[in-house]
């Protein structure tokens, strides 16, 4: 319509006003800029809704298969919330006291673990928590109280800016020493293809080259954490979901973590993670020793507070991994057999 009525002032054989020339080139120019404005939002909006619909239809897909698991294994009449709300709280006490006696028995078993320990050991596993709480990025970690608050200079960095400076100020390592970053912090729903993780040299430690997986931190990690039936996995069973993440983290990473132990001969691998991270951890570390013939580094893992995600233990012999957990914890004792014979204990018990 601008342009119609520009042209139309354009043709006519009277002069037109200077005033009405200006104001119709300054409409011209805002139309303009309007309709590029309004082409490129609306790409962008095309394109989210496009790649959302795709994690919608892989999210779906997945609890699915957590349904049918559900279903085929009697959980799903077992946890159905068809119960009274007097019962279930009496459950919840239930839970409680026994969580109680178990960490006063904990608290006994971890001090003789812990004495056990060499200090070195300790050293070397409080060195790799910090590179596995850092992958959860800069703005979880300034929650967690790992990092100060941000300042107002740090608040104008992008995302990827924050988690490198972050991953840096908490590990103790050089900017040059982070060879991959994946971390994402402020992503709420994740990534449905692969698990968040950074690669980097261990420059202020021993050398190694250190693969950091993330905890659960985003509604995808919810959906592979739900994911608990098991697979045939390395001469084993694994947890599926994370069984699939080991695989699609070594499918992104596999590369630059081997042309990172061959510039550095001698230099070991190390695997470290939290919770959701943890247990990909140690099954990255499995896939590793049984079918990586490429990597002839060594490699070792540091699991902190991972779930049970493999088994039969005899089938993983040789592989170097390292658990630590908190006795009140019950991420590392959580799987649904032990779900079903604590439901099922607590039915007669209440």
């Amino acid at each position: 319509c601008i342009m119609g009525v520009w042209q139309c002032v354009a043709a006519s054989n009277e002069r037109p006003c200077p005033i009405i020339h200006i104001h119709m080139r300054h409409l011209a120019v805002v139309g303009g800029v309007a309709l590029v404005s309004g082409v490129v939002v609306a790409s962008a909006i095309y394109r989210r809704r496009a790649a959302l619909r795709s994690r919608l239809s892989r999210w779906t897909e997945a609890l699915e298969l957590v349904k049918a698991f559900g279903d085929s294994s009697g959980l799903e009449a077992e946890l159905s919330p068809g119960r009274s709300p007097l019962r279930n709280f009496a459950l919840t006490s239930a839970v409680q006291a026994l969580t109680d006696r178990r960490a006063a028995a904990a608290a006994q078993l971890g001090s003789a673990h812990a004495a056990a320990l060499s200090p070195a050991s300790l050293r070397e596993a409080s060195r790799y928590m910090r590179f596995a709480s850092a992958a959860y990025g800069a703005a979880l970690m300034a929650l967690f109280g790992l990092l100060p608050p941000p300042t107002r200079e740090q608040l104008e960095l992008s995302v990827e800016e924050a988690d490198r400076a972050g991953i840096c100020t908490h590990t103790g390592i050089r900017t040059e020493d982070l060879l991959r970053l994946d971390t994402a912090s402020l992503d709420v729903a994740g990534s449905c293809d692969c698990l968040r993780h950074f690669l980097a040299v261990d420059s202020a430690g021993g050398g190694a080259v250190v693969l950091a997986l993330r905890g659960t931190a985003s509604l995808s990690d919810v959906v592979h954490d739900a994911v608990a039936y098991s697979e045939p996995f390395c001469g084993g069973e694994a947890h599926a979901g994370m069984a699939r993440m080991a695989r699609a983290v070594w499918a992104a990473a596999g590369g630059d973590v081997l042309r990172a132990l061959g510039a550095r001969p001698g230099a070991e691998l190390v695997i470290t993670g939290h919770s959701l991270g943890a247990g990909v951890a140690c099954l990255l570390a499995v896939l590793l020793a049984k079918e990586e013939e490429a990597l002839a580094a060594r490699v070792r893992c540091f699991a902190f507070a991972p779930p049970p995600v493999f088994a039969p233990l005899s089938a993983a012999r040789g592989v170097e991994v390292r658990a630590f957990l908190h006795g009140e914890d019950c991420v590392p004792f959580l799987s649904v057999d032990a779900g079903r014979r604590r439901l099922l204990t607590l039915h007669i018990s209440v």
